[in-house]
């Protein structure tokens, strides 16, 4: 007698669904890349609010993080979206406050090729 196959719950169903549209990017079209070009941050883009706060996005925050802890800043994160090779990504983003914020993300920028934008 053969082996059945055994069903899988609709909630299971459900989250594997929600797991594969969570990876799925969205590839956009040259005129509306160029219109959405100035209203979301790149993923090269260090974003400096005030001298005390920046926005960091995620790679660049994985390779700062350890510093930035310990030199006691604090550390928000946020969900946001980027624009990748012309795809808009659902990713996270840092919102990192304290002394001497926009000096450090200065450096990093410097140091590694990186874009900022000044929003003050």
């Amino acid at each position: 007698m053969p082996r059945r196959k055994p069903r899988k719950s609709l909630k299971k169903i459900i989250d594997e669904a929600e797991e594969e549209a969570e990876k799925r990017e969205l590839s956009l079209g040259r005129p509306l890349v160029e219109e959405i070009d100035d209203l979301v941050w790149h993923e090269d883009e260090i974003v400096i609010y005030s001298p005390t706060m920046i926005d960091l996005p995620a790679r660049v925050y994985r390779m700062m993080a350890g510093g930035l802890k310990r030199r006691g800043f604090k550390v928000y994160r946020q969900k946001g979206v980027e624009l990748r090779n012309d795809r808009l990504v659902k990713t996270d983003r840092y919102i990192v406050e304290g002394e001497g914020a926009a000096e450090e993300a200065t450096i990093c920028a410097r140091l590694n090729n990186l874009s900022i934008v000044e929003a003050y």
